[in-house]
């Protein structure tokens, strides 16, 4: 019997849903169903029925729900009393390269301090195939990871074999950043033809499945773009973005106040192939910290400035 899994029931009854739990656990629904279901047969009793108006708890789950909560209750007050004064505040997470992300990660971070116990972070900015290694490992807890609408099949494949679970965190179109001064900042259009004669900030990274890579090239060798920098820090590309006439990004939408720190903007492109979401994922039946789901609300925070 899984300490996680009883935790997961509580939940049920606290929602009422299924679906509610799910959310609030950030879990997914069939794997939730599945988590009690397989508890019930455990206990050779049912705790829900199931309607289409929701869940009921029966009598006897009644008396389980309770003495779940004693067990809970009693493994919590154990943690607190061993581990809570003596062990540091612990997160990891790997992530791509995403101004919105790392907003999120410095309020997360400051917020949460003073860390009388110490602080044990890890956020690891690396490419997709280093998110997902990272969390099947068990390196991170948890991985940010952008795919692409093209990409979506495959990953959903990868996940199912990794045993990960992802969530959507954010849905949205590609935009173009470039500085105040770039011949094209008066447009409100701009075709993926317009950037022809303008220079293309490239984020450096390796380790990209082979059938995306082709595609992202494809979309740049529509643009006719011929010139282009690669740089790795986030830093050197907005520093060169700022003061190198007529170059570009595509990346995610931007934090205001970034912007305004190195006077950039950003640009609807008016095309429909760069649309993108960043995920979730984290290992199957792996229950998220307090710390990890406020890590997430300063997430969702962000992305609603720009939705």
């Amino acid at each position: 019997m899984n300490i996680d899994h009883l935790r997961y029931v509580l939940e049920v009854e606290k929602c009422g849903s299924i679906s509610q739990a799910a959310k609030s656990l950030y879990l997914n629904q069939p794997y939730l169903s599945k988590v009690i279901g397989e508890l019930e047969e455990e206990l050779n009793l049912r705790i829900f029925e199931r309607s289409n108006k929701g869940i009921q708890v029966t009598p006897k789950g009644r008396d389980v729900l309770t003495r779940i909560s004693h067990i809970v209750d009693e493994v919590d007050e154990l943690d607190h009393l061993y581990k809570g004064f003596e062990m540091p505040f612990s997160f990891s997470v790997a992530v791509p390269t995403a101004s919105y992300i790392s907003a999120a990660f410095h309020k997360f971070i400051k917020e949460g301090q003073p860390y009388k116990n110490g602080l044990d972070v890890a956020y690891h900015e690396t490419n997709p195939t280093d998110v997902v290694d990272l969390v099947t490992k068990g390196e991170c807890n948890l991985g940010i990871l952008r795919v692409f609408d093209f990409d979506r099949d495959y990953y959903n494949h990868l996940f199912e074999f990794k045993n990960l679970q992802s969530q959507v965190i954010s849905s949205f179109a590609c935009v173009l950043l470039m500085s105040e001064s770039n011949s094209l900042a008066g447009r409100k259009h701009i075709d993926i033809t317009d950037l022809k004669n303008q220079i293309l900030i490239r984020h450096a990274t390796d380790h990209l499945p082979k059938h995306t890579v082709s595609y992202l090239n494809d979309i740049i060798h529509q643009t006719g773009v011929t010139q282009s920098i690669e740089a790795f820090e986030r830093a050197s590309q907005l520093e060169l973005l700022e003061n190198l006439e007529d170059t570009f990004m595509l990346v995610s939408p931007m934090p205001t106040d970034l912007l305004e720190k190195y006077h950039l903007i950003t640009r609807p492109l008016n095309t429909d192939v760069l649309k993108a979401m960043d995920l979730l994922i984290y290992r199957r039946g792996y229950t998220l910290s307090p710390g990890e789901k406020r890590f997430l609300e300063d997430l969702h925070k962000e992305v609603q400035a720009f939705e």
